[in-house]
């Protein structure tokens, strides 16, 4: 069992110690959406207007993750509005709803 518990403890360290942490840029988001029915069911995935290296196809939080609703709530918000945000987010692990290169978001704020 101890055996088991440190192997499962390094797995979840180096997925994060291999994540990139994405420096956000004020931009405009250009699509919000959430998903009802297969592998991304429940997430949230954001697409903006000026993408930053590695984070080309969106943004993403999966379903289950706490901050997902108040994330949803500030896109919402900034979409209706036109107003920028900034979003800050890992580049890994991908989403599993697209091919393309998209970040686990950490951060989304309203820029004034």
């Amino acid at each position: 069992m101890k055996k088991t518990s440190t192997v499962l403890l390094l797995m979840s360290i180096s997925s994060v110690a291999f994540s990139a942490y994405i420096h956000g840029v004020d931009t405009k988001i250009t699509r919000v959406s959430t998903f009802g029915k297969g592998v991304v069911t429940g997430d949230l995935f954001i697409q903006v207007e000026d993408s930053v290296a590695g984070c080309e196809k969106g943004y993403y939080l999966r379903s289950e993750n706490a901050g997902k609703n108040g994330a949803l709530s500030i896109a919402l918000s900034a979409y209706h509005s036109a107003a920028k945000v900034k979003i800050h987010a890992y580049d890994s692990p991908r989403w599993p709803g697209s091919s393309g290169n998209t970040c686990e978001i950490e951060s989304i704020s309203l820029v004034k």
